[in-house]
């Protein structure tokens, strides 16, 4: 199965009417929810996408009474009635209610922060159920920070963490990067942290693509062998995601990167002027340290060219940055440090690989 050409209209006319409704809200003080709504039902709807006709495929054997490699889905399935909609709709349905959650926690404008949201991360968010994993996890981190008791705060981070495996293995990279979230960022730490995680993690990296091609299970686990089993998935629905790799295509899948990539550096670049030290509240600058890690291991595997899969892999860890890039950007704008002007130059990759994609495909399609 793959995407329609109606299915794409749908996707891009609902995409629009997110963003309208958004902007329209987005510096008013009475709360939106509405928008909220729309990006719920743009999630589960997010035809665009070969992963929506993979998770269906993984819905059906569920459905039969087939396992899954994700503890918590077999559960959701019990519970959708044969409902792949209603499946979907508890997925993303949870996903973005922790997501709210954790705006409501660290008291950010939610009109503002949806906004953000739907410019510069929702195509990607609709698209995997890893969005889940990501919203427990950084539902989490968030509640730990904020939490006046901090046994409470760990133990709901800990419980959190959990449940962000049991929705996608591949959370444990993310997990695992943990530590970095209580390391105070300065401009030469950063420096010095950006020489030695290379010097690392391209090895590393190297070492974790070639063990897993050659199926060594000892290294790299489940978590690795699900990214190139993606790799392999895209292969198997639509061989022109491998025929289309002309500029075009590839013009776009850097815009997708860059939608990521741009609102980390434009955070860095705000969070560490000296002039904003003392403003900036000490989560942001956590979270910021975290999202570099983030990106920094992405990018390890998205300039090694062995394999397809390197790529997958890549794109895909760099995507659990998305989060934190919507939460910083929105706090930024929200506190000053950043212009209407400038927020709106960090979403211009994102903007462009959104309406992009899809037209792109609604015209490779035929238009009408």
């Amino acid at each position: 199965m793959t995407t329609t050409l109606g299915q794409f209209w749908f996707n891009l006319i609902l995409l629009n009417a997110c963003i309208l409704l958004s902007f329209l809200h987005a510096r008013k003080e009475k709360i939106n929810k509405l928008s909220w709504w729309l990006m719920l039902f743009f999630c589960v709807f997010a035809y665009w996408d070969i992963d929506y006709f993979g998770l269906y495929g993984d819905f059906l054997i569920m459905n039969r009474g087939g396992a899954h490699r994700d503890v918590i889905y077999p559960w959701l399935v019990k519970i959708s009635f044969g409902s792949y909609t209603l499946f979907r709709f508890y997925i993303w349905g949870i996903a973005e209610l922790l997501f709210y959650k954790a705006v409501k926690l660290l008291g950010l404008d939610r009109n503002l922060t949806i906004y953000v949201m739907i410019m510069n991360f929702m195509l990607l968010f609709s698209y995997a159920r890893a969005s889940l994993g990501m919203s427990f996890y950084f539902y989490g981190i968030t509640c730990f920070a904020m939490s006046k008791s901090k046994g409470k705060g760990v133990l709901v981070m800990l419980l959190c963490f959990l449940f962000s495996y049991f929705s996608h293995r591949s959370m444990l990279i993310l997990i695992a990067l943990t530590p970095l979230f209580f390391v105070k960022l300065n401009t030469r730490r950063l420096i010095l942290f950006g020489i030695v995680f290379f010097a690392a993690l391209i090895p590393l990296s190297r070492y974790i693509l070639l063990s897993s091609a050659s199926g060594d299970a000892l290294v790299g686990g489940d978590e690795f062998s699900e990214f190139n089993a993606a790799a392999q998935q895209y292969a198997n629905y639509d061989e022109s995601y491998l025929r289309e790799d002309n500029w075009k295509f590839t013009l776009i899948k850097r815009l997708r990167n860059l939608s990521v990539i741009v609102g980390v550096v434009l955070s860095a670049f705000i969070i560490l002027r000296k002039k904003n030290k003392i403003f900036v509240d000490a989560y942001m600058n956590r979270l910021l340290m975290l999202s570099i890690g983030i990106v920094l291991v992405a990018i390890t595997f998205l300039i090694q060219t062995s394999s397809y899969g390197s790529e997958i892999i890549g794109y895909r860890i760099l995507y659990m940055a998305g989060i934190p890039v919507v939460l910083m950007l929105s706090y930024l704008y929200e506190n000053g440090l950043c212009s209407w002007k400038t927020l709106h130059w960090a979403f211009l990759p994102s903007i462009l690989f959104q309406e992009g994609f899809i037209i792109g495909k609604i015209i490779s399609l035929g238009i009408f």
